[in-house]
């Protein structure tokens, strides 16, 4: 994985507003195939891809992939979140399922867990986003995939009463 990197901020504000005419620019330009994996300079040291997902921008997550950016591709970490998120484990958890159909269509690993061993189907199970489950199971998800303390989706469904 890239070093953090730096984008104008502007790039990164215009795709969470949905603004695409920036990151048009950004992605005609020569050298954009090594930075868009690279981990940013954000809070989260989201990639561009993960930072669209974040934000439920389809359509320059569609943009993005179109371009080369890795599907796999996650999120650093720092001293108060795991890293290791992938684009599909993030639009999971922030309820975007349009952007998890595309991810999954782009071939996302549908059971890629982050570094704590949650995976996006344990986090929709979790946060009981019943589309986003309903989704991962019709791609296969799997539903057996535990964490290293034993939690499986079933198990973090029932805890949180969903």
């Amino acid at each position: 994985m890239a070093p953090a990197a730096s984008p104008p901020a502007t790039l990164l504000a215009d795709i969470a507003a949905g603004h695409l005419a920036s990151l048009h620019a950004h992605l005609s330009g020569r050298r954009t195939r090594g930075s868009l994996n690279a981990r940013l300079d954000t809070e989260k040291q989201d990639t561009l891809l993960t930072w669209a997902a974040r934000h439920g921008q389809a359509e320059a997550a569609r943009l993005l992939l179109g371009a080369g950016a890795s599907v796999g591709a996650t999120t650093g970490g720092d001293g108060g979140s795991s890293g290791g998120a992938s684009a599909l484990l993030i639009a999971c958890q922030n309820g975007h399922p349009e952007v998890a159909r595309l991810l999954l269509e782009a071939s996302a690993a549908g059971d890629q867990a982050n570094e704590d061993g949650f995976t996006p189907l344990l986090i929709a199970c979790y946060q009981g986003k019943v589309e986003m489950v309903r989704l991962l199971l019709e791609a296969g998800a799997s539903v057996n995939q535990a964490t290293g303390n034993g939690a499986t989706p079933l198990f973090m469904a029932c805890a949180e009463g969903h």
